[in-house]
């Protein structure tokens, strides 16, 4: 069976994080500060770091908060151990951890040289999994989606509707649905006779702090009667925020994404992630016989790469589209 959704929120808390080794939390900051002045973008930062967190605090529960800079090949054996046999991560996930891992030892080898002359990298050498495709993929259809919604409006969880609603009227990834603001979903931002908003600019995936600047495109009857009950609720409860969504007044962040996410799984009762409704999107454009072109322009992916990405991104079943050419009497004539 594939593995479902973990998020790292719920494996440290600021309670063990207060609790690990100075010396180690120092390393860890100051890491992160070299790879934000090496025009890392601040989501990938903040993955780099939570996954450091996972292994400290491990290291403060299972290895006497042992310092990093003392630590031997076996410690990390051990926790590649806990991370397969005791967390269930998938061999991916774990190749990924451990690459982290490796970019701290690099960066106290060759960065920190002054501080520690001695130290040199001890995870580097060790095997990692073969990669692995485990992660159970939910395809959604708009039956799922329809009765989610409900079942989140029934219980008044009007934010949480909203950014589901969101991300399939979009095909937004979390981190750029985090983004939205109010004013995007005004009646100026409307194009092709109000059928799409078109946002303002937004950072999306792509290289360096920057990444891509682009707008994205947002199907209006998806979203409208989701986002007219969040902006009511929000009215109601005296939000006042320029961010779509928002938590203590502020602008939400990924763990509060993950929260709703892990909500929505519980009310579609299969397991959600947000990416699922990118492919949602892109198979939804295609079934409407949209170019491929458009899609590509749509989803902001590069002219000659966006073909293959059009093929990734489709969920619609083969047989279905091979019946669109094939009867009982042969070949069809598509007209």
């Amino acid at each position: 069976m594939g593995r479902t959704t973990i998020y790292n929120n719920k494996l440290v808390t600021p309670e063990l994080w207060e609790k690990v080794l100075p010396e180690n939390k120092e390393i860890v900051e100051d890491f992160a500060m070299y790879k934000k002045a090496s025009d890392k973008s601040k989501q990938t930062v903040y993955q780099y770091t939570q996954m450091l967190k996972i292994f400290f605090v491990w290291n403060l529960e299972n290895n006497n908060n042992a310092s990093f800079i003392k630590m031997k090949k076996k410690t990390f054996i051990k926790f590649l151990f806990h991370m397969t046999e005791n967390l269930g991560y998938s061999s991916n996930r774990i190749a990924t951890i451990k690459s982290t891992l490796s970019s701290l030892g690099n960066y106290v080898e060759n960065i920190l040289s002054e501080e520690y002359p001695t130290y040199r990298n001890q995870i580097r050498g060790l095997e990692s999994p073969a990669k692995a495709l485990v992660r159970n993929k939910t395809i959604l259809t708009d039956e799922i989606i329809k009765n989610t919604l409900d079942s989140l409006i029934a219980k008044q969880l009007y934010q949480t509707a909203c950014y589901l609603a969101s991300a399939v009227a979009s095909g937004a990834r979390k981190a750029e649905l985090l983004q939205f603001k109010i004013s995007d979903f005004s009646d100026n931002n409307k194009i092709f006779d109000g059928c799409m908003w078109k946002t303002n600019p937004i950072r999306t995936k792509g290289r360096g702090s920057v990444g891509k600047i682009l707008p994205k495109f947002v199907f209006v009857s998806q979203l409208k009667p989701y986002l007219d009950l969040w902006i009511e609720q929000r009215n109601l409860l005296k939000i006042d925020s320029e961010w779509l969504f928002v938590s203590d007044g502020h602008r939400a962040s990924i763990n509060n994404a993950n929260t709703w996410s892990e909500t929505i799984s519980r009310h579609m009762e299969v397991d959600f992630y947000t990416h699922a409704c990118r492919h949602y999107w892109a198979t939804n454009l295609k079934k409407q016989k949209l170019p491929d072109d458009v899609i590509i322009s749509l989803m902001g992916w590069e002219k000659g790469t966006g073909g293959a990405m059009v093929a990734i991104y489709n969920d619609i079943n083969i047989e279905d589209t091979l019946g669109e050419y094939f009867d009982e009497n042969g070949i069809k004539i598509i007209e």
